[in-house]
Formats: C-alpha cells, sequence, structure tokens
C-alpha cells in the first residue's frame, strides 16, 4: 500500500489494506519501502527524436572513461543545454539547432552526445532554463568577440606589414630621385664651366 500524499505514515493494520487480513489471528509486521527517488530518462542519442512533454537536457553521453552516464554524470559532466518542449508537440530532437545551436562540449566536437527528459519538471524551472540559455549566449558572445580580436589582429599585422613595405619602397625611390638630382646637378654645373 502507497501512504497518501500528505501524510508520512500509514497505520500497521487490516483497515489500512483494504479489510484484508492475510493470517488471520497471527501476528503480522508491516515493512516500509521509501519511493524510488525521481530522476530523468536518458530519452535520445544524438541526431534521434526525444520523446518528453517536459525539459530536455543535451550534453555529454559517455564519461572520460568512455562509460554511458546516468543523469547525475551528465549533469556533472559540464557543459548542458536545456529546452523545454513546446505545447503541443511531444518530442524534440537531440540536437544542437534545438537548444539555440549549442554545442555542449566544443572543445571536442567528435563527442558523443545525448538527450535526457524531465518529464515532470522538477530539475528545472522557466528561470534555469533562461539562466543557461543566457550562459551558453554570452559563451558564443565571448568566441565571436575572441574570433573578431583574431581576426582584426591579423588585418592590423598586415596593415602594419604593408605600412612598413610602402615606406622601404618610398625611401628608396626617394633617395634614386636625390641621386638622380644630385647627378643632373652635377652634369649641369659642369656644362655651365664648359661654357664659361
Amino acid at each position: 500500500m502507497e501512504s497518501g500524499a500528505t501524510t508520512s505514515w500509514t497505520a500497521c493494520n487490516p483497515a489500512s489494506f483494504g479489510g484484508q487480513d492475510p493470517h488471520p489471528g497471527k501476528p503480522k509486521t508491516c515493512f516500509c519501502e521509501d519511493r524510488p527517488v525521481y530522476t530523468p530518462n536518458l530519452c535520445a542519442d544524438d541526431g534521434e527524436d526525444c520523446v518528453c512533454s517536459g525539459y530536455v537536457t543535451y550534453g555529454l553521453k559517455m564519461s572520460k572513461a568512455k562509460k554511458v552516464l546516468d543523469f547525475k554524470g551528465h549533469m556533472e559532466g559540464g557543459g548542458f543545454a536545456v529546452a523545454e518542449v513546446k505545447e503541443g508537440t511531444k518530442s524534440l530532437t537531440c540536437a544542437p539547432d534545438s537548444f539555440g545551436g549549442v554545442d555542449p562540449s566544443p572543445e571536442d566536437k567528435d563527442a558523443a552526445k545525448a538527450c535526457f527528459c524531465d518529464q515532470r519538471k522538477k530539475m528545472f524551472n522557466k528561470d534555469s532554463l533562461k539562466s543557461i540559455q543566457d550562459l551558453w549566449k554570452a559563451k558564443a558572445s565571448i568566441t565571436t568577440s575572441t574570433v573578431s580580436i583574431k581576426s582584426t589582429t591579423k588585418v592590423l599585422e598586415e596593415v602594419k606589414t604593408e605600412i612598413k613595405t610602402k615606406t622601404e619602397e618610398w625611401t628608396q625611390t626617394v633617395e634614386v630621385q636625390e641621386t638622380e638630382r644630385k647627378v643632373a646637378t652635377e652634369a649641369l654645373e659642369a656644362q655651365k664651366k664648359c661654357v664659361l
């Protein structure tokens, strides 16, 4: 028998068990079994559909020791994204597009990924969902900024190299022109002496 949701006890007598007495006239004992702890279940591998009506997480499937992770290990693995299955649908594709383009393991793009279904919506709520999504947006923004800075630095280095090359070419041109002017001036002076 399952005790009521509002109570934490049940009387150990036949009335609690629908009036049934398994051994009339003999002493009996009742035992209590804890309810199983709720945990989200593995619902799909990368690229498959996760049948779920709650929140779905997307993260690593395997541990570093190459063992399939349970939900706790999936969470402790670090990077994971969360999405809510849209109203009126019964599933979500276990892929980056369903999670705003997030790759939960960008350092190892080939790592096996999986999804877990929080059917009862016990592990997350709207606020935690938004916080996790904001975190991934911030990480993407930092990555984009870093790439942009590296790209800008590369262009700056190319511009510096171009300026140095042009400056060297200009200096050589000026030196050649100065030498030609000097030779022309000396030739003109020599002609003037000859005429006089």
